[in-house]
């Protein structure tokens, strides 16, 4: 029998892992009532993220990681008026555009592997560090995404 996921419980607008709580389905149904107006709650249940875990996790080296890529977007051309807007001034809006958007994906991407790692019993959900990437003190060095594909593919 496959084991059950883990659920994460993260406030919609981030607090760098500390707001994070993980829950079995059974406890997290617990904290749903919990946040319902007729417990006398006054959050709103609407402010978090539940997120279910991967089973089986994807790990490196035995950890769960992160993976961090970096991205710029840049405008690229000119952007005209129509020919009858171009003697009002007052209408300054863009109808006609030569422009685009483009979006350039950086080709280092960092994996940022847990400090503690991973189990998957029921026994390590006190351990936050196992399962949210801010915390525990001795993480792994970062690597990059292409020196993990040479040597973790499962091909010959």
């Amino acid at each position: 029998p496959q084991k059950q996921p883990f659920f994460f419980v993260k406030h919609r607008l981030g607090a760098q892992g500390k707001s994070v709580r993980v829950h079995t389905k059974e406890s997290l149904k617990s904290w749903i009532q919990t946040q319902q107006p007729s417990s006398g709650n006054r959050g709103n249940i609407h402010d978090f993220v539940i997120q279910e875990e991967v089973v089986p996790a994807l790990d490196v080296a035995k950890r769960k990681f992160v993976l961090r890529a970096h991205l710029l977007l840049y405008h690229r051309g000119r952007k005209e008026k129509r020919d009858e807007e171009k003697n009002d001034s007052s209408n300054d809006e863009v109808s006609s555009s030569t422009s685009s958007v483009v979006i350039a994906l950086h080709q280092n991407i960092i994996c940022l592997p847990h400090a503690t790692p991973y189990d998957s019993s029921y026994s390590s959900l006190d351990n936050k560090s196992i399962h949210i990437s801010q915390y525990g003190k001795k993480h792994p060095k970062p690597k990059i995404l292409s020196q993990l594909t040479a040597s973790h593919s499962d091909e010959p």
